[in-house]
């Protein structure tokens, strides 16, 4: 995975072979250790019932500290038009939320 500001000289498959050929992880962990290096997760804004993008539709990267190389996770870059659509779907929601007992709500925001 590239990013624009900076080349990268090594691959993430060129790290896994490495680790592999050393024997440093059993064969679960190699998996578990490959998910996470090429893992990028993509979050949107909950409004209205469902996910939503940023209306700008621009999104803002979060990348490791460690390896600036490595984008962690991207997030919608949500403004003012986002806000003000969140709080008139949690002002239309409210009564109905209101109305459920607790242990409704809790099941609810479970998932």
């Amino acid at each position: 995975m590239a990013l624009a500001f900076e080349p990268i000289q090594s691959t993430g498959f060129d790290k896994a072979e490495l680790f592999w050929r050393e024997k440093e992880f059993p064969r679960r962990q190699f998996v578990v250790f490959l998910w996470r290096l090429f893992d990028m997760r993509t979050y949107q804004n909950w409004i209205g019932g469902e996910w939503v993008p940023a209306e700008s539709g621009q999104t803002i990267q979060n990348v490791n500290p460690a390896d600036t190389r490595e984008v962690v996770a991207e997030y919608p870059l949500s403004g003012k038009d986002d806000a003000v659509a969140a709080i008139d779907a949690a002002k239309t929601a409210y009564s109905g939320w209101a109305a459920l007992t607790p242990v409704a709500r809790a099941w609810a925001s479970s998932g």
